[in-house]
């Protein structure tokens, strides 16, 4: 998913690289092998971007409304993923700024909400016990859990980064993604939104977890693949 997402905005080489950089990560081998939500969830953005990318390039309902499909289907698995559907939301104010082209709105926003509800149709029949998860999920990440807990996250997800095995690939992706921006500012800007508003949103809360990184290494792996090209 990651080799076909940037084949969408970059060369078939960058695109391989970027694949490599993410079945090398070891933070995304290890809770793959213990098969962790967050590794699903994180199939999901991948592919919203993937559609996204798309959708950007050709246009078309259907790639709109699939990416949209894929950012619902992301938080279905788990609820904070489905924060990437501000990437599709983003494009038609990236692509189509008159107010006919800002209708285009409409086709990820549908894709979301179907997605969503396919994989939580329990929603619409148990609407209370739902909220009441969502509270309890919030209490919980809002509080604390001894072991998992502390202030100030955004810096500690960031050491996570710098810190294990993948030290020199998260440099070497980060750096692309500066450069990206610099360079390039739509698409970096397109593949920086979702990691940095996650990111942003996993650091109002005390509780923290290493794996909670997983959906946004696709993203970061893009960005490595396309300055390893770049420089090569």
């Amino acid at each position: 998913v990651v080799y076909l997402a940037g084949r969408a905005f970059m060369s078939s080489r960058a695109s391989f690289l970027a694949a490599t950089l993410l079945g090398s990560d070891y933070l995304h081998i290890t809770h793959s092998h213990y098969a962790t939500l967050d590794v699903a969830a994180g199939f999901w953005t991948a592919l919203c971007l993937c559609f996204s990318f798309a959708w950007w390039r050709r246009g078309g309902v259907t790639r709109g409304l699939v990416a949209g499909l894929c950012a619902g289907l992301a938080g279905a698995v788990k609820y904070n993923a489905a924060l990437v559907a501000i990437i599709p939301l983003a494009i038609p104010f990236l692509t189509w700024p008159s107010a006919r082209g800002l209708a285009k709105i409409t086709f990820p926003s549908a894709g979301l909400v179907l997605g969503f509800l396919g994989g939580n149709p329990f929603l619409l029949m148990r609407w209370d016990s739902f909220l009441a998860g969502i509270s309890s999920v919030l209490q919980h990440y809002g509080t604390a859990q001894p072991g998992f807990e502390g202030l100030h996250n955004w810096q500690w997800y960031l050491g996570i980064l710098f810190t294990s095995a993948d030290a020199p690939t998260a440099a070497i992706c980060l750096a692309g993604l500066l450069a990206l921006i610099v360079r390039e500012p739509r698409r970096g800007v397109l593949l920086l939104l979702f990691p940095a508003a996650y990111l942003a949103l996993m650091s109002t809360f005390v509780v923290r977890f290493e794996r909670n990184l997983i959906p946004v290494l696709p993203f970061l792996a893009l960005a490595g693949g396309w300055l390893l090209d770049a420089l090569a």
